[in-house]
This record gives C-alpha cells, sequence and structure tokens, in this order.
C-alpha cells in the first residue's frame, strides 16, 4: 500500500523508475520526494499551452525560450518539466544535446513530437528530476517548475537542480516576476498571478505561495549572471521573468 501511495504522489504509472533509496540522494531530498503533492500534468496537457499563451500573451512563451540565444550546438541540456515542449523546441533548433524530464507522460510525448519536427533529438526520462544523480549538463532549464513548490523547499530544489550543472554551467529560471512599480501595477500583477495559481493549486499541481524572487534564494555555488524581464503581449507590463545564474563550484 506504502509503495502504491508513493507511486501516486509521483505520478504513477510503470514508465517510472522505482523510488530512490535515501542514501541515494540524501534524507532531506528523500523526504521532500514523498512530501510533494501529485506533480503530474497529464490533466492539463493538451490545453497547456494554449493556457500560457492566452494568460500570458506570449509573455512566459518568450521567458522559456530566452535561453536558447545563451547556448552552443552540442552542449549538453537538460530541461526539468518540459511542458508543452516549445522551449525544448527552441533549444533543439539551436542544436543542443537535450535531456528531458518530466513526471507527465502526455507532457514529454508533446514535448518530444515538437523535437521532431526541427530534426532534434532528445532523451526522454519520466521521473522526478530531483531525484536524479547529480549530472554534467552545460544548462539546466527550470522554466516555470520551481512554482511547483513551497517556499521552505525551492531552496532544496535549486540546490538539486545546481548540482545538475558542470562548474561554470548555465541554470535558467523562467517564471513570474517579482512584484514592482506603483500600487495599480503591483494589483494587477498580483491578479495576473493569483488566478493560475488558484488553479493549479486547486488541481493539486503546484503548492500556494507568493511570488518568488530567485536571485534572492540561489544557493552560495550558483551566481546570478543575468536577468531578462518580458512584457504581457510585448508592450504590456513586464510581469514575466528569466534569471540565469552559474554554477561557480
Amino acid at each position: 500500500a506504502e509503495q502504491r501511495d508513493a507511486d501516486k504522489r509521483r505520478g504513477g504509472g510503470s514508465s517510472e523508475p522505482p523510488p530512490l533509496a535515501r542514501s541515494d540522494v540524501g534524507e532531506r531530498v528523500a523526504s521532500l520526494l514523498m512530501q510533494l503533492p501529485q506533480r503530474s500534468y497529464d490533466r492539463v496537457a493538451a490545453v497547456y499551452d494554449l493556457l500560457a499563451l492566452a494568460w500570458s500573451a506570449g509573455a512566459i512563451g518568450a521567458a522559456g525560450r530566452a535561453v536558447a540565444q545563451r547556448v552552443e550546438p552540442g552542449q549538453r541540456v537538460l530541461v526539468a518539466g518540459v511542458g508543452g515542449g516549445r522551449d525544448a523546441a527552441a533549444l533543439a533548433a539551436r542544436g543542443a544535446d537535450l535531456t528531458l524530464v518530466d513526471l507527465s507522460p502526455r507532457m514529454l510525448a508533446r514535448a518530444a513530437a515538437r523535437v521532431a519536427e526541427v530534426d532534434g533529438v532528445a532523451v526522454v526520462h519520466c521521473a522526478d528530476v530531483l531525484g536524479l544523480a547529480p549530472g554534467d549538463h552545460d544548462v539546466v532549464c527550470a522554466h516555470y517548475f520551481l512554482n511547483v513548490f513551497g517556499p521552505q523547499d525551492v531552496p532544496e530544489a535549486l540546490a538539486r537542480l545546481a548540482a545538475q550543472l558542470r562548474p561554470g554551467g548555465l541554470l535558467s529560471i523562467a517564471d513570474f516576476a517579482p512584484l514592482t512599480g506603483n500600487a495599480i501595477s503591483r494589483l494587477g500583477q498580483r491578479v495576473h498571478y493569483a488566478l493560475p495559481l488558484a488553479v493549479f493549486s486547486a488541481l493539486g499541481l503546484c503548492a500556494r505561495h507568493p511570488i518568488y524572487d530567485y536571485a534572492a534564494m540561489l544557493p552560495p555555488e550558483l551566481v546570478l549572471v543575468g536577468l531578462e524581464d518580458h512584457r504581457v503581449g510585448r508592450v504590456g507590463p513586464c510581469w514575466h521573468r528569466t534569471w540565469f545564474a552559474r554554477r561557480v563550484s
């Protein structure tokens, strides 16, 4: 019964690897993996891209694809939480050597299909990226992925993503931008964030939390090297952001 419950929380399905032992990832990470709500986006895979486009008028896509201009052909890129695969396709078009990791088989299938459309190739893992052994990637992408976690768990998730990078490797984080501007602008920004948060948290797909500023949450091994803000509808307010950080140790 305990195994079945663990499988359900981790997305279920026979294609997933067995749960990692505590000795493999450490007691804190094993506990984190077991306590997370179900995060498989299978239920929204068919409409995820449409919802993102409609709600942000392209800003979510722009924030996720910003890293592609920083990727060189042949670089090893890990995408944590692939979404609908448009970011992965942009990376494949740049000649990246892709590894896609997600708990949702449907999201993975859509992402792999989009990569194939641009003649790209990707290794696909239906698994929890936090449970992977440390890697040697040139780039790790966490686009609208870290907002799944509550505030107490984001630092640990960031540390696990940093462990996937080689020294000097680049972490790309895309998400809702921190609050800025006057009171009216901040109110609009809060509403823009709160409505999708309410829907996805009600579906059990993410934790409820305030907007994060990842620049203030990076572990010591990561150093912020750049920011890009993205306007809603290209001419609207800058309510989405991409953070770039390099691993220094």
